[in-house]
């Protein structure tokens, strides 16, 4: 099974090349569902990705240049 952080990095990679396809080949493309789709875009989009169907290119894009960066940090306690 793919990290969570994989899995975005890849996502990422796939809309800035646009070459995501349609949600359904997308979902077949990670082997998850079609709302596990939704759900990553969705959190994607509400960290400031704004992803959107472009139906000329068939496929998710960005609607302004950049990428999207998972990081991870670890605060030891004090």
């Amino acid at each position: 099974m793919r990290s969570k952080i994989n899995l975005y990095e890849s996502l990422d990679y796939l809309i800035s090349s646009s070459s995501t396809g349609t949600r359904k080949e997308l979902a077949n493309k990670f082997g998850v569902s079609e709302r596990t789709i939704s759900r990553y875009l969705e959190m994607m989009n509400e960290n400031g990705a704004a992803i959107r169907y472009n139906r000329l290119k068939r496929s998710f894009c960005y609607q302004k240049p950049g990428r999207f960066i998972v990081a991870l940090e670890f605060r030891p306690s004090i």
